[in-house]
């Protein structure tokens, strides 16, 4: 699933397992905001965009190499 950015398989496993644990915690985290908004009283459709168009505009920190 992990690739580099030239298409390479990542094979490290800690590089991996790092990789699936941020994958793991944002998807916790997304789900409880999700909830939170729905139980608020927020269309589910409306905070899901919400989050895609986030997710758009982030930009690394870092160069690519």
């Amino acid at each position: 699933m992990w690739k580099y950015a030239d298409g390479a398989d990542i094979a490290c496993i800690e590089k991996i397992n790092v990789l699936n644990e941020n994958l793991d915690e944002l998807k916790q985290a997304l789900q409880d905001a999700l909830d939170d908004a729905v139980l608020i009283g927020c269309s589910e459709d409306d905070v899901k965009e919400a989050f895609i168009n986030l997710i758009k505009v982030l930009h690394s920190n870092y160069s690519a190499k």
